[in-house]
């Protein structure tokens, strides 16, 4: 009698961990994605992990993202970028020039057209509206970007080589006329964001020092 317990249990066990969970949908509620996400290179995070989450808030309305509907793509440029959301919609685009020197702050942008943030280091893609976005920095623009935007707060590494990455980030997107005229077309305040992210070790490869980041 032990032993057909024992079997049914395990049975049942066995069928539970073949499945697969679905894929939950940011619940922003704004329309608006990253075709550039779309890398062969690129990955998935873990949607099981309990540890991981990617929250912030825009004009002081919280929103979440779906681990499962988060991308790291591989860098060999020595940067990391974090592309959060679903295909098509409104998605925060998180880019860190040097993570292989972090824990570290990384500024608004860069004056030099050759770095990696000279056009930001956050976006909102397909914001405010599908095709649009928004970055916190453009290049040409006058005066110095602001020091703080995206700081990464601790980087642990794993046996088999991954990554987890902690950090947070607050800062303003800011308008451009590529966007329109209309009144959605503004800056927006972005506060309050936090995440902590599995990265696999195939998309690992800027973390180590000999990357050749710039």
């Amino acid at each position: 009698m032990k032993t057909l317990v024992f079997l049914c249990f395990a049975l049942l066990f066995t069928g539970c961990q073949d499945s697969t969970p679905g894929q939950a949908g940011a619940e922003s509620g704004i329309e608006s994605g990253i075709e550039s996400a779309a890398s062969s290179d690129a990955t998935t995070l873990n949607a099981d992990s309990t540890d991981a989450y990617f929250r912030f808030a825009i004009d002081g309305k919280a929103m979440q993202i779906a681990i499962a509907d988060i991308i790291t793509p591989a860098k060999y440029d020595g940067s990391f970028q974090i592309f959060a959301g679903p295909d098509r919609q409104m998605s925060p685009v998180l880019t860190v020039p040097n993570i292989a020197q972090c824990p570290c702050v990384v500024p608004a942008g860069s004056n030099d057209p050759s770095s990696n943030i000279g056009q930001g280091s956050v976006s909102l893609q397909h914001f405010p509206g599908p095709g649009n976005g928004l970055n916190n920095w453009y290049s040409g623009l006058q005066g110095t970007p602001p020091e703080r935007a995206v700081e990464i707060t601790k980087i642990q590494k794993q046996t088999d080589g991954s990554r987890w990455v902690t950090g947070t980030f607050s800062t303003t997107v800011l308008k451009t006329p590529t966007n329109g005229d209309g009144p959605e077309n503004r800056d927006y305040v972005i506060s309050d964001g936090e995440f902590r992210l599995h990265v696999e070790a195939r998309n690992a490869a800027a973390f180590d020092e000999d990357a050749g980041a710039k």
